[in-house]
């Protein structure tokens, strides 16, 4: 097969594998925010935590592993370097003690607000190619297909956010 970038690939078996199609994407986002990221010295993923504790002051760690799909060992352990770096504080609930709550702390808002523009220059060309209309769409396509992969647990697989056996 030529290397020549106007070739098409046929994807083959891959054509109708959503997996793939949404894959190929984060690779390139992922990418390019792992380069700008470095500049903070913080992991992927930091930005999307620092956002939902952010936007949901006193949010659980329960409640982040529930809508971002990390992990929770790895969860941790980006709480750790995030509350380390006083990005975020833990906060025991006063209704409850077994139960931290989560604060972006002044640094934390600072380095969200830089991020932000980060995401948006990423983001950029992708909001260019689709109209308004699509972009909604593509949004709430993916947040049902986040739903219903969250709640679906796969004949042999272990439940999301937990370890492969």
């Amino acid at each position: 097969m030529p290397d020549d970038p106007a070739t098409p690939v046929s994807f083959g078996m891959l054509e109708d594998v959503l997996g793939f199609r949404m894959q190929r994407l984060r690779s390139v986002l992922s990418g390019q925010m792992v380069a700008g990221m470095k500049h903070w010295g913080l992991r992927r993923g930091a930005f999307m935590v620092l956002a939902l504790v952010q936007d949901n002051p006193g949010i659980s760690q329960t409640v982040l592993v529930r809508e971002t799909g990390i992990r929770k060992t790895l969860l941790v352990a980006l709480l750790h370097e995030l509350e380390d770096r006083a990005l975020i504080v833990r906060q025991t609930r006063a209704s409850d003690r077994r139960h931290n709550q989560l604060f972006v702390t002044d640094a934390g808002r600072e380095i969200v607000s830089a991020m932000a523009d980060l995401v948006a220059r990423v983001e950029a060309p992708i909001r260019a190619a689709l109209s308004d209309e699509a972009l909604a769409q593509l949004k709430a396509a993916l947040d049902q297909a986040f739903a219903a992969a969250s709640s679906a647990i796969a004949p042999g697989l272990p439940p999301p956010g937990t370890a492969a056996p």
